[in-house]
């Protein structure tokens, strides 16, 4: 943190402050639901394309396709 001369409780209070404005604010909670959501279907792309499993790759693509 010194780099950016920010100190840890600065990062704790905004940390605070975003997860009290995401309980309050729906818009700030659908965006927090959205990014919540793309990291978890990145992960479980990554697991997939790391195991080499084609078939199991092309049926989570098809899956996603609108």
């Amino acid at each position: 943190m010194n780099e950016f001369s920010v100190s840890v409780a600065s990062i704790s209070n905004w940390v605070r402050q975003f997860r009290d404005e995401c309980q309050i604010n729906e818009k700030a909670n659908n965006e927090y639901n959205y990014m919540k959501e793309n990291l978890r279907l990145r992960k479980k792309s990554s697991s997939i394309l790391h195991e080499g499993n084609r078939l199991m790759a092309y049926r989570f693509i098809q899956n996603k396709k609108v």
